[in-house]
């Protein structure tokens, strides 16, 4: 009867470790989503500028701007939905990266090229931990 009890016990015990370990690697797992999306995020006004600054009479590029500007205003607009803000903005950053790839004058600038790889190295953390 004792060992019994001491079994149960022992089992309640590892159930309740392991269950720790889980909830405190995801809380771990959130907060490194939650920094790249600040990184991505806080890079994506300085990569609109330098393209705003570069391209004057790109319609296509200008309107990828306006869909990247729309949905990083809802971000602070709206915290309600962030994984729908944050699956938009991810989707506006990849046609504005495609679009962008085709403009020789956002090709040749450094500092824009340097951004955006910090942006896709930041999808790649994002689709991994997710």
């Amino acid at each position: 009867m004792y060992s019994v009890l001491l079994m149960i016990i022992f089992s309640l015990y590892i159930i309740y470790t392991l269950l720790q370990y889980l909830e405190n690697h995801k809380c771990k797992k959130q907060k490194q989503l939650e920094n790249i999306y600040q990184k991505r995020n806080a890079i994506i006004p300085i990569l609109i500028s330098i393209a705003e600054s570069t391209i004057y009479d790109n319609k296509v590029i200008q309107s990828e701007l306006n869909h990247l500007k729309e949905n990083l205003n809802d971000l602070r607009i709206n915290d309600n939905d962030l994984m729908v803000v944050n699956y938009n903005i991810s989707t506006s950053l990849d046609n504005f990266i495609i679009c962008s790839s085709n403009t020789p004058e956002l090709k040749e600038n450094i500092e824009f090229m340097k951004l955006v790889l910090e942006i896709e190295e930041a999808e790649v953390d994002i689709k991994r931990l997710k």
